[in-house]
């Protein structure tokens, strides 16, 4: 017996369309990818004796993201949160929608993906740059303890991503619109909008 499919009002399903999105950097950009929680604690113990600067120094590169050939990327998740805190700060209403605003559609009718640097994990573009940071960012910034925290940085840095546009809202202007609300106010990856500011160099359709 074949299913009966659900129709709902004013939904309409469309294949979506694919856009090719350029941008350059404006200045550094630093990365800070989350440790990988999945090794097991017996193969990390030996990083408890090492002073925490020094660890730093030892583990920087790591904080990068990198496939399995060491390819050096920016992940369309980041470029994703991006867009949507510059659509976000924009701010505009969609016309005839009252109060509705672009972030709400930003955020469920977009997919990115990677970017990736054309850099390997270890290319000597790649420099440590490090500062006294918060300890525990999530208490705010009186938290009290500073430690020193180093990032890897690259400057030059940027190149293309494809983005999977599912809502005919937003069309080629919006999306170059908050793409550059997005890189002028917002940025990628760590300690932004010092760091990770960007400026779009084209969109076009594929």
């Amino acid at each position: 017996m074949a299913k009966k499919i659900v129709e709902v009002e004013n939904l309409t399903i469309t294949k979506p369309k694919v856009y090719e999105v350029e941008i350059r950097g404006v200045d550094s950009i630093l990365f800070n990818k989350i440790p990988d929680m999945s090794k097991p604690k017996t193969e990390k113990k030996d990083q408890a004796k090492i002073d925490r600067a020094e660890l730093e120094l030892l583990t920087w590169r790591e904080k990068l993201y990198f496939d399995e050939n060491n390819e050096v990327y920016i992940p369309g998740e980041n470029i994703h949160e991006c867009l949507k805190s510059g659509a976000q700060y924009w701010g505009q209403k969609i016309p005839g929608e009252g109060n509705k605003t672009y972030t709400d559609v930003v955020a469920s009718s977009i997919i990115c993906t990677n970017i990736y640097l054309g850099l390997k994990k270890d290319n000597e573009e790649i420099i440590p740059f490090g500062k006294m940071a918060n300890a525990n960012p999530s208490k705010g910034k009186k938290s009290g303890a500073k430690v020193y925290k180093i990032r890897p940085l690259v400057r030059p840095w940027g190149g293309t991503f494809d983005m999977h546009v599912f809502d005919g809202r937003l069309t080629p202007s919006i999306l170059e619109t908050v793409i550059s609300y997005a890189g002028a106010f917002r940025g990628l990856c760590d300690w932004r909008p010092i760091h990770g500011r960007f400026e779009l160099i084209r969109v076009s359709e594929k």
